[in-house]
């Protein structure tokens, strides 16, 4: 039997002979394109058959484990992921309302599904009806992306994040964030001089995230240090057709070309803070138009779960959000999970309370709000400022964390904890009565962080962390380039945070390397240790050359999927073998982009191919994490 002719019979034999056989068409001709000389141009084809991929016979919304519908074939799904929250609650009253974050994602997993067998003739069948699962086994940072100045060219046209609004000439006093980045890596005219003087007499400068060479810069660090990805924080005040939105969706735009030049993954998280319950609605259509007419879930880089593109909405059951319409919340979640058309579906993260589970402290009560929680596909507990240290921390996970994983284990809920490198944000209130101190939670020279790393990675049942932030010098968490030493500081230096506050010279990369080792970690790339596995000495930094986006979106570029067998019941093994990823393509499939040159082994591809872990079980390793373990879950709906 041709290939072409057996792909067909797969599409019927789970479309159904009564089904629409337009779908077992498209599946057909898609691979006669790709095989026979002279055929369609891949990126228009794929484009041409795209009605296909989203339909939804049934309306379920189901994925591809459903068997009353076109499954593989045409079905796509959705994964929330929240990306930025703000400080403990119990400390602060919950995420501030002026600096909430979100972000969406989305995407299409047949395209990657049928891609992975063009690229590889020879595989078997199965490979057509198996999921894109992109959040195992990886940590995604938050991404703010909300740094401006003047003349940047996004339509807000002011100083945004870095200075107090409407600042025009901004002094050391109009200062919002505690870390000044390290900039020499930066392109001169992506920077602009402020009023802040540096110590040799000079003025210091700071960069725009409407400028696409920066974010690009931030994606070729995670592709050096092997970070995955980002949850592109998307706040919902100001959501209308106004220069903030605006700049909002040019940033998303930047974060996602930079995305698809670097082989990196991103998704939107939605932060719905400092709204009302009108919010509701207005997600809703902001979210049709990142799908229609952003096309954000059409790209090759886009995170999906389960077959659904991955959405993320933070600010779900906070007493300090005043969105407390628990109807109105439900018929949210329902909306995204199964009632809306096929394309806009997701896999839904909510972003919650820490105490969500027990529904105390900075979680709203009542069995509507637990009805809530459990109808999530995934619960993302914004845990900074739960903990100041290792013995705090230590008690935090045993009592609610732990219980947490289980809790959700037993509920096929994804659950997906928050690691921090520690906190400050002095300059962001110093309007406040006390003023907060600087460095209010100390990094420790990355202890802090490597402690709740080790504890999440040695629990098999996490397989999914957020690291926060990737770029949150607001709050004092990013984990991005910064000044290195105090003496570096603008002036005064007293009023900033060098990563040597602790006592301990490091250099301005330590916590890119040391987020990357963790992912090493939780892969099972690297045996576990509760010890830093990194010693504090600077190194060289490679040279990264700014890539323009590409000119069209290859089907080659989507993730290689996961085959049953990439999980074997074997452990994990403690070393990472050198022939890994012998068929994942590699993040400098855009023939534009310079590959990075340091840490190129260790760097997370896009996917996990079926060969990704060895089948032989070291005698030393920790059992292997199974996906297969948290049972298919389709929530109960109220009628």
């Amino acid at each position: 039997m041709r290939f072409s002719s057996f792909l067909a019979f797969i599409a019927v034999g789970i479309i159904g002979p009564d089904r629409d056989l337009a779908v077992a068409s498209a599946a057909t001709n898609l691979f006669e394109a790709h095989v026979i000389p002279g055929g369609v141009d891949n990126t228009d084809y794929l484009e041409s058959i795209s009605h296909y991929l989203y339909v939804d016979y049934d309306d379920d919304g189901g994925g591809i484990t459903n068997d009353d519908d076109a499954g593989a074939i045409i079905s796509t799904s959705y994964i929330p992921v929240d990306a930025d929250a703000d400080a403990d609650a119990d400390a602060d009253g919950g995420r501030e309302h002026d600096i909430p974050g979100v972000d969406e994602v989305g995407g299409d997993s047949v395209l990657g599904e049928i891609s992975n067998i063009f690229a590889d003739p020879t595989v078997e069948a199965t490979a057509v009806t198996s999921a894109i699962d992109m959040l195992d086994d990886r940590i995604i940072c938050g991404y703010q992306g909300w740094y401006g100045f003047p003349g940047d060219g996004a339509p807000i046209k002011r100083w945004r994040h870095w200075f107090r609004v409407n600042v025009t000439a901004p002094a050391y006093e109009d200062v919002m964030v505690d870390f000044y980045p390290a900039i020499d890596e930066y392109d001169p005219g992506d920077l602009m001089i402020s009023g802040v003087k540096m110590p040799d007499g000079t003025y210091a400068k700071f960069f725009s995230s409407a400028r696409p060479n920066v974010v690009l810069r931030h994606f070729q660090w995670m592709a050096t240090h092997g970070i995955s990805g980002v949850f592109h924080h998307r706040f919902m005040t100001d959501s209308g057709n106004t220069p903030i939105h605006a700049t909002r969706t040019m940033i998303l735009r930047n974060v996602r070309d930079a995305a698809e030049a670097t082989g990196r993954l991103f998704a939107v998280s939605y932060d719905i803070a400092g709204n009302g319950n009108d919010v509701l609605e207005r997600l809703k259509n902001d979210w049709i138009n990142l799908v229609d007419g952003e096309g954000i879930t059409s790209s090759s880089q886009y995170i999906h779960q389960n077959g659904l593109p991955v959405l993320h909405v933070y600010g779900i059951g906070f007493t300090s959000i005043p969105v407390d319409d628990t109807t109105g919340v439900q018929n949210l979640i329902n909306w995204f999970q199964s009632t809306v058309a096929g394309k806009y579906r997701v896999f839904f993260i909510g972003g919650v309370p820490g105490r969500w589970r027990d529904q105390v402290g900075d979680s709203r009560t009542g069995t509507a709000w637990k009805n809530i929680y459990d109808s999530l596909d995934g619960i993302h507990p914004w845990h900074v400022g739960r903990w100041s240290d290792a013995t705090t921390f230590d008690t935090y996970y045993s009592n609610y964390i732990a219980n947490d994983v289980a809790y959700c284990k037993q509920r096929g809920i994804r659950y997906m904890p928050t690691i921090w490198p520690g906190f400050s944000w002095h300059n962001l209130k110093s309007q406040s009565d006390p003023r907060p101190p600087i460095n209010s939670v100390p990094r420790r020279g990355g202890n802090f962080m490597w402690n709740q790393a080790y504890k999440y990675a040695s629990n098999t049942d996490i397989t999914t962390i957020f690291c926060a932030q990737f770029d949150e010098v607001d709050e004092g968490t990013a984990i991005f380039k910064v000044t290195a030493r105090k003496s570096d500081l603008p002036l005064p230096t007293d009023g900033w945070l060098g990563l040597d506050a602790d006592g301990i010279s490091l250099p301005s990369d330590w916590y890119l390397r040391l987020t990357g080792e963790a992912q090493l970690m939780l892969e099972g790339s690297r045996p576990l240790t509760s010890t830093l596995p990194l010693t504090h000495v600077p190194t060289s930094r490679p040279t990264l050359v700014p890539t323009a986006k590409p000119t069209s979106r290859s089907p080659s570029a989507y993730p290689t999927t996961k085959s049953p067998t990439a999980k074997p019941s074997s452990a994990r093994p403690t070393t990472k073998s050198p022939t890994a990823n012998p068929t994942t393509k590699s993040p400098t499939a855009n023939p534009t982009t310079k590959s990075p040159t340091a840490k190129p082994s260790s760097a997370k591809p896009t996917s996990k191919p079926s060969s990704a872990r060895p089948t032989s079980k070291p005698s030393s390793a920790r059992p292997t994490r199974k996906p297969s373990s948290m049972p298919t879950r389709k929530p109960s709906k109220p009628t």
